[in-house]
């Protein structure tokens, strides 16, 4: 049995145990304790003992691992969801969790199968998972076969993105938990949770491709009695955004996302043990029961049409020996499914992740872990500012201009010290003193994208590893008052607190890998100044003007609506990226650039919001570059050589 929602270990023997034979009838539809209540319900047949399958991109096939009549372990089959077309994808070792690709043409599942001289573990205790589990991709019959991962670790409880970028999966390493991701082929594999306490896991994409709906449970509870507590959460691929979404002291596991978006279904345990499936709402946070039998129902999945909902279960008609199989559920009068079209209709429009307006700000007014901040001058926040927001100006966040140690020039780099190395003990003692925590939800305003009392904060922030921080998009207070709601002149300083950088190292570049990276194939430079300021026409005090070579312009303020400074829609931002050669699936490292690190805050935000991945900032930007002797310079018109 596969392991994505881990039961526990107890539970898991006693469902076990029931693997009788025998066929079932099509079309069986069960009683539910609370009848009347359950929308219909009826049994797959033929499989036998079986859990956790998932849905082919058809809505007609799925896939998971059952133990069949002369298995000697669970192995992966494949089915439509009329019972036929059973077909066994492999025959060694134990298999676990499945799924297909979104082509339909592949699969990819977890296996043993090359490490039989490991010890077996146990798929479903996480204090003895097999250490020989690894990842395969094959066709639909099991041929072609590929292994992903080359490890003797856990990898496991596997899925895979809607639009088949990524491989996302569980890895425990020395008993921890995280969860991973790597390209379809293996590669690029990527660490995303870095979550000291919990222990996450049985995680799918939301339809966007980026947003990670998992559970996670405390480490310190493995093996206390009774059900292992267990909450569900969301998260970005890229690490950031970590939001708990149930909050009661249960066990809430096994969430799958609806392909609406918006709902999910998942696993509440009521009291005496009693295994019944939920619909939630990412958005109201509201709870439907869909399930009222006092057997075990778990395990779900929506189909991609949103019309049926698999699960397993061990109720019985009240005639035969309970058997843990499969059963389908009709919930296509739930709308959950893909938005509904009529003629031709364009689609939604895609929202940021990171730029927020001020309805949604107010949508999350009342959470406790939320954090306004202001980022304007002490002098605008005293004459009137969001409510309960803090007062931590731009400027505060950028270290004072320091004298590059060899050369005449300066370096403004806005979070290293005097000798160019990153400043992180700086900002853990600023964020402390003013009380921010990692755990805080962070929102903050100012000025517009782009600005020092705007963006670059948020910046910051993101380098130094926070995991939700947003940015009210517009001109921020402006924006909360068109609501209809109140300014605030009462100030407040929170008492301090300790805060805990975990910097991505690749965030920021120095001049010495600018220069060593000139006429790189692999790297392009993304000046975010002025065409003026470009072409060597406006210098803006500095000695020297032009660009770096190679690079090409997208000046920050293209990115701007010139009515509401609100950040464009993200595809007219992607439009205008790809009009430069740059999609979004791009493999090169870009390397963003204005005169002091400030403008450029709004592209790599936005670039890594779209999806873009190896996205850096030269901080020190042209205000050092345009200021030494030695800095190779483009002005424009080009000439036949770059200018020294």
């Amino acid at each position: 049995m596969a392991s994505r929602f881990s039961l526990t270990p107890v539970l898991f023997r006693t469902l076990l145990s029931a693997t009788f034979g025998g066929l079932c009838l099509l079309g069986q539809t069960t009683q539910a304790e609370g009848s009347g209540k359950e929308l219909p319900v009826h049994r797959i047949p033929n499989i036998g003992a079986a859990a956790e399958f998932y849905f082919a991109p058809d809505s007609q096939h799925i896939i998971g691992t059952a133990k069949r009549e002369g298995d000697a372990a669970h192995h992966v089959y494949t089915l439509r969801i009329d019972g036929t077309e059973i077909k066994r994808i492999n025959d060694r070792g134990e298999d676990a969790c499945s799924f297909f690709f979104p082509d339909g043409k592949s699969i990819v599942w977890t296996s043993t199968r090359d490490h039989l001289d490991l010890p077996k573990g146990n798929f479903s205790d996480p204090r003895n998972y097999p250490q020989g589990a690894e990842l395969y991709r094959s066709d639909l019959d099991g041929g072609n076969l590929q292994r992903l991962t080359q490890n003797t670790q856990y990898d496991a409880e596997v899925s895979v993105s809607p639009d088949g970028q990524w491989v996302l999966f569980a890895r425990q390493t020395n008993g921890k938990l995280d969860l991973w991701r790597a390209r379809p082929d293996g590669s690029q594999a990527r660490q995303i949770t870095h979550l000291e306490e919990l222990q996450p896991g049985g995680a799918f994409y939301l339809p966007d491709s980026r947003t990670i709906l998992f559970r996670a449970w405390k480490q310190a509870d493995e093996g206390r009695k009774g059900s292992l507590p267990m909450a569900i959460y969301t998260i970005q691929d890229d690490g950031t955004g970590l939001r708990q979404r149930t909050h009661d002291e249960g066990t809430n596991w096994a969430p799958y996302p609806a392909p609406d978006g918006r709902h999910y279904v998942f696993v509440k345990v009521l009291p005496e043990r009693n295994y019944e499936l939920f619909l939630g709402d990412l958005e109201s946070d509201e709870q439907v029961r869909l399930t009222y039998d006092k057997a075990f129902d778990g395990f779900p999945a929506i189909s991609p049409d949103g019309h049926w909902l698999l699960f397993a279960s061990n109720r019985t008609n009240g005639t035969e020996a309970p058997l843990l199989t499969l059963y389908l559920m009709d919930i296509s009068s739930l709308h959950v499914g893909p938005p509904a079209r009529t003629g031709i209709q364009a689609e939604a429009a895609p929202q940021w992740k990171t730029f927020i307006s001020a309805t949604q700000l107010q949508a999350a007014w009342g959470d406790p872990k939320l954090l306004v901040i202001d980022a304007r001058s002490p002098q605008d926040y005293a004459a009137g500012h969001i409510p309960g927001a803090i007062n931590l100006p731009g400027l505060l966040w950028r270290t004072a201009p320091t004298k590059v140690p060899s050369q005449e020039g300066i370096g403004s780099y806005i979070f290293r010290t005097p000798e160019g190395k990153p400043d992180v003990d700086r900002y853990e003692a600023f964020l402390g003193k003013a009380g921010l925590t990692r755990e805080q939800r962070i929102v903050v305003y100012g000025g517009h994208a782009g600005k020092a009392d705007g963006t670059v904060p948020v910046a910051i922030l993101q380098w130094l590893g926070h995991p939700d921080v947003r940015f009210l998009d517009g001109l921020g207070l402006d924006e909360w008052k068109r609501l209809g709601q109140p300014a605030s002149t009462e100030a407040r300083v929170l008492p301090p607190a300790v805060y805990q950088a975990r910097p991505d190292e690749k965030h920021y570049w120095n001049l010495d890998q600018v220069l060593s990276h000139r006429g790189d194939k692999d790297v392009v430079f993304l000046d975010s100044r002025s065409a003026s300021e470009f072409e060597g026409k406006e210098l803006r005090g500095n000695k020297r003007g032009g660009h770096i070579e190679g690079a090409v312009l997208l000046n920050y303020d293209d990115l701007l609506d010139p009515v509401t400074h609100k950040v464009l829609p993200p595809d007219q931002v992607e439009a205008k990226l790809r009009a430069l050669n740059l999609p979004k699936d791009t493999e090169k490292v870009v390397v963003i650039y204005c005169q002091t690190g400030t403008r450029c805050t709004l592209k790599e935000i936005a670039l890594r919001d779209l999806g873009y991945r190896n996205v850096v900032s030269y901080d020190a930007g042209w205000q050092e570059y345009g200021n030494r002797e030695d800095t190779p310079i483009v002005r424009f018109p080009p000439t036949s050589a770059p200018v020294k």
